[in-house]
């Protein structure tokens, strides 16, 4: 994190905090191959690629949800729960690092726009 960010105003050190983590997460997923981004070494099942698929959730659902306030379709928590981690068909590195992406973008564009409480 550049030293800036330490010594900025609010937004600039919590943007420039939340960037550099988002990117962690995103590196996480570079050069690994599909079969050990989803391999679970833990009884709860959870991979790698799970991990990531669920803090697309948490992007969509704190801060275009709660702190946006927009309906985001979270009718299928009651149904699934834990549907999140799930690797399903057809998700990929590829695929969920992209649905990761865009909710961090997605939020980020909102987020912008609003005042810190």
């Amino acid at each position: 994190m550049p030293d800036s960010a330490y010594v900025a105003d609010e937004r600039t050190s919590l943007t420039a905090i939340l960037d550099e983590q988002r990117a962690l997460v995103l590196w996480k997923l570079e050069n690994i191959d599909e079969t050990a981004a989803s391999a679970s070494p833990v009884p709860s099942n959870a991979s790698l690629l799970g991990a990531v698929k669920h803090l697309a959730w948490i992007e969509r659902d704190f801060f275009i949800g709660d702190v946006a306030g927009l309906d985001i379709n979270a009718s299928w928590q009651d149904r699934d729960p834990g549907g999140d981690w799930r690797i399903d068909p057809g998700d990929t590195v590829a695929s969920v690092s992209h649905t990761y992406a865009s909710a961090v973008a997605e939020a980020d564009s909102l987020d912008s726009r609003r005042p810190l409480l």
